[in-house]
């Protein structure tokens, strides 16, 4: 037994692919917006404020989500311009995935990192000075 579990979505050539899309759009976009939200936020000077609304807890769950999917983001870019497409075939909007790519890609310097980065060094690749220094 391997411990995977397959399982058959539908006989509709593409509907797989069209959950995938779907599931990755909240899975992965997520992160994007949470890391950017943090950005935005780290850079307006009100981090520590939001940090506190969100609570210990979920403050924690939010790093982690980024800096463990930090040495992976760069792969994520490629996937939310294809979730961005998707949308945009069924007349939806495509915009937020397209800025999920955006973030992705400014996360690309932690490629393949052995250790998960500091949510300091995240937010530096993310800001407009971490875009400078590329």
């Amino acid at each position: 037994e391997t411990g995977f579990e397959g399982r058959v979505v539908s006989t509709e050539l593409g509907d797989a692919s069209s959950l995938k899309m779907v599931f990755a759009a909240l899975t992965k976009g997520s992160i994007a917006l949470i890391a950017e939200i943090l950005n935005v936020a780290e850079q307006l000077g009100v981090r520590s404020e939001l940090e506190e609304l969100w609570g210990d807890q979920a403050t924690q769950q939010r790093h982690n989500q980024i800096s463990t999917n930090a040495a992976k983001a760069w792969r994520f870019a490629g996937e939310m311009r294809e979730i961005s497409q998707t949308f945009s075939e069924v007349d939806a909007a495509p915009g937020f995935h397209e800025a999920a790519a955006q973030v992705f890609e400014r996360l690309k310097s932690h490629k393949d990192w052995a250790e998960r980065p500091s949510l300091a060094a995240l937010l530096t690749s993310l800001s407009s000075q971490g875009i400078e220094e590329k």
